[in-house]
């Protein structure tokens, strides 16, 4: 089954040890394959917890990638909270998305690597782009669904004035209305958050719009098995799955759901799990 090549890092995520430690893994393969799919610092985290002996340039590669993440991540929030607090000051609604929430249920949040920082705002658009140019940030393209922004030497910030692009219109009607069914944070502030049921709907939808016209990464199961562990038993799937049947992917979403639950309790895979699990390695 195609999830045994990266058992370990299962293991890694369940706090368990699986994997068969009397054959030497290939570690010059998973380190190319993590890099691939953005999850070197899990990687690195992964054999070091479980005592895995790394050649010198093999440590060097690695040990690099998770402090650059560490201070990625501290960069990136440390950003975030100043967009957010600009933003929300200047009455202007706005709501972090996808990777920014995810990552702080990982066990450290440096693991959730993230390229760029997203964020939804509904207001003057001048408004946002004056008080972005005064935080440091140049923009660097204006058009369709939101205008990304670039600060050196690596932040990048994408300022989404809609949820769904328009090549998707089931699903890009469906979050017209998101301001309507989101929530503030804390009274009297701009931030927004979408409820744990909308925000899964909205992860699964953008999984299945990447799955479609480019393929996804094993980081997007990791981020499915994460969310799932920590909110299963109270997240409401009859009306997640209500939702989804309104923008036709409740067969998709049960497919990937199913099929990632097999990858973290060790069970086999259909043949359909199975080919789904060949395409996004």
């Amino acid at each position: 089954m195609f999830y045994q090549k990266i058992q370990i890092l299962i293991d890694y995520i369940n706090n368990k040890e699986s994997f068969d430690k009397t054959n030497d893994l290939d570690i010059d393969y998973l380190i190319k394959l993590c890099k691939n799919h953005s999850i070197l610092p899990l990687l690195y985290v992964s054999l070091k917890k479980y005592n895995i002996e790394l050649t010198e340039e093999q440590e060097k590669v690695l040990n690099k990638a998770y402090k650059n993440a560490v201070y990625s991540e501290a960069v990136q929030e440390s950003e975030k909270s100043m967009i957010l607090a600009a933003l929300s000051n200047n009455n202007i609604k706005c709501m972090p998305l996808k990777g920014s929430v995810l990552k702080y249920l990982y066990p450290s949040p440096e693991l959730r690597t993230m390229s760029d920082l997203d964020i939804l705002y509904k207001g003057n658009t001048k408004i946002v782009h004056d008080e972005l140019a005064g935080l440091g940030y140049k923009c660097v393209k204006s058009a369709g669904t939101d205008d990304e922004y670039h600060k050196p030497p690596f932040m990048n910030v994408e300022m989404h004035h809609i949820m769904v692009d328009g090549n998707f219109e089931q699903i890009a009607d469906y979050y017209s209305n998101i301001w309507d069914v989101v929530k503030p944070v804390k009274e009297g502030l701009k931030i927004y958050e979408m409820s744990l049921e909308d925000f899964y709907i909205h992860m699964v939808a953008h999984i299945a719009r990447h799955y479609a016209v480019g393929g996804i990464g094993i980081r997007f199961v990791f981020d499915e098995w994460i969310y799932l562990s920590h909110y299963e038993n109270i997240l409401n799937f009859d009306y997640i799955n209500s939702e989804f049947e309104k923008i036709n992917l409740l067969k998709f979403a049960e497919n990937f759901k199913n099929m990632t639950i097999k990858w973290f309790k060790g069970l086999e895979t259909s043949t359909l799990e199975e080919d789904m699990s060949k395409y996004i390695f």
